[in-house]
């Protein structure tokens, strides 16, 4: 008898894992089919350009340098049998970002959220205005919040076990979601808080505290690619790295240092009003009440979870609102506080889902809200067949002269130039500067 129900219990934890598995997948390939429908075909504005060249040709990009992004997406472009360098890495972008959802899903439903709940979530991120928008161009952020889910699964699972083992898993983690972009950093007074609580006698465990660190010192050592690789090949490459002040500076940003923590308070209070209304904008205003109330569920079922989430988000909200570079792009900054809104919305949508008397509610109303985050930003973020930036650069190109030399100022105008001259091939016979930056 003892032995039979071991086995049933076996079953039912494989069982288990198989449904998490099953919906993980379907939940990644169904975002990921939304961004291959609205995915940009060619090089956008901003730093896109750059990035794709420093993608194709295995450069080293602007601070923080990106490493894992760029040789992560030059392996999806290289098997990728289609389609421009431009349309390559923006697919990589796609993929890493279905990534995200699919790992999103599975840490809600290990978390003991039902899966209907734990799918709505996922898809309600996965359909979410800012974290759409950044998965179909070129960009680094996709990554980043795949590795930012995963560090925070790591975290629960190594207060759960306590072992080295585990340790070493959330120390690699964290070293490695450095080199995907900066804002990993966020993460770590809630790992740190969290782990004094739940794992108190940590600090005196000397082995399995120093295992950790060697751990997270090898996942970040994929940053030696960049001071390796700078100045090698055609490029992109942003700036010198021959010396190690220089590479200090590079993966730290200290180019944009002077952008934080600058502001006065009326600055601070218009960026906590942008902050609101993103907020709002992200899905819709009907969402916020259930985000305010998941925020009291998870407090009462998970508070480890809940510490984590919510020493993240207010990480993220202490740099964002004392940014002043870009307010018009200042979305992408916030984009950790809505990873931590779509987790208090999956205990939200799991406590309503549990507090209705039939079951088809709850179906019709997780359908209803990833629908509604679907449709009602599919037009604003689709980019399918949009060539501006490509027709723009192309038709300053072909109306220059032979031999010409081409002095731009900003990185709509030069990166876009930058990428048709030198990925592309148009136009060899120019010759192209930027007056501001360095690339």
């Amino acid at each position: 008898m003892e032995r039979s129900v071991r086995a049933d219990a076996g079953f039912d934890a494989l069982g288990r894992i198989a449904l998490t598995f099953a919906l993980s997948t379907v939940c990644g390939l169904l975002a990921f089919i939304a961004y291959w429908l609205t995915l940009c075909p060619t090089v956008y504005v901003e730093g896109s350009g750059e990035l794709i060249g420093a993608v194709y040709y295995l450069g080293t990009p602007h601070p923080t340098g990106y490493p894992l992004f760029t040789l992560a997406a030059r392996l999806v472009a290289a098997l990728c049998p289609w389609g421009s360098p431009a349309f390559q890495v923006n697919m990589a972008s796609a993929i890493f970002a279905a990534c995200a959802v699919g790992f999103f899903i599975w840490v809600l439903n290990w978390r003991g959220l039902s899966p209907l709940a734990a799918v709505g979530a996922a898809l309600c991120l996965a359909f979410s205005h800012t974290f759409w928008s950044q998965a179909i161009i070129a960009e680094v952020y996709g990554l980043s919040m795949a590795l930012i889910v995963l560090t925070v699964a790591c975290s629960l699972y190594a207060c759960q076990r306590r072992s080295m083992r585990s340790l070493i898993l959330l120390g690699w983690c964290m070293g490695i979601g450095l080199t995907a972009h900066l804002n990993q950093i966020l993460m770590v007074p809630g790992v740190l808080i969290l782990l004094i609580w739940r794992w108190p006698n940590l600090f005196t465990q000397y082995r399995t505290l120093l295992a950790g660190c060697a751990a997270a010192l090898v996942g970040y050592s994929l940053v030696l690619y960049l001071p390796i690789r700078n100045g090698i090949g055609p490029g992109f490459h942003w700036g010198d790295l021959s010396g190690w002040g220089e590479v200090w500076d590079h993966l730290t940003g200290a180019t944009y240092r002077g952008s934080f923590f600058a502001l006065p308070l009326e600055g601070m209070l218009l960026n906590a009003e942008r902050w609101a209304i993103s907020v709002v904008h992200e899905w819709t205003l009907a969402f916020v009440p259930l985000l305010l109330w998941g925020g009291v569920v998870v407090w009462r079922r998970d508070r480890s979870f809940c510490l984590l989430v919510g020493t993240a988000m207010l990480c993220n909200l202490a740099f964002a609102l004392n940014y002043h570079r870009d307010p018009n792009g200042i979305g992408v900054f916030f984009m950790l506080s809505y990873v931590c809104w779509a987790v208090f919305l999956g205990f939200a949508l799991d406590d309503v889902v549990q507090r209705l008397p039939h079951h088809r509610l709850g179906q019709a109303l997780v359908v209803v809200m990833v629908l509604n985050a679907f449709l009602g930003n599919y037009d604003r973020v689709d980019l399918s067949t949009n060539r501006v930036a490509q027709r723009y650069g192309l038709d300053i190109l072909e109306d220059l002269p032979m031999g010409a030399v081409l002095i731009t100022e900003g990185d709509d105008v030069a990166f876009v130039l930058d990428y048709l001259l030198r990925v592309e091939g148009k136009r060899p016979d120019l010759t192209l500067y930027n007056r501001v930056g360095r690339g």
